[in-house]
């Protein structure tokens, strides 16, 4: 993710973190999240941060499919 402190080359993409986040909160056992990390003065055209809560909502809304 660009709009990082520390950024990873070669890191998750969008479709990555949405299928990860999916996965994971498509457990039973999973009962919250803390998103971190994120920047907002590194992405000064929001594109970051709306690529980011798209990836949360589609993850949330996938998860709700499989429970």
């Amino acid at each position: 993710m660009p709009a990082v402190d520390s950024p990873i080359p070669d890191g998750l993409s969008v479709t990555e973190l949405t299928t990860v986040l999916a996965t994971l909160l498509a457990s039973p056992n999973a009962v919250g999240m803390h998103v971190g990390i994120y920047d907002p003065e590194l992405d000064p055209t929001v594109q970051v941060a709306t690529a980011l809560v798209d990836a949360i909502v589609n993850a949330f809304e996938t998860a709700n499919k499989h429970n």
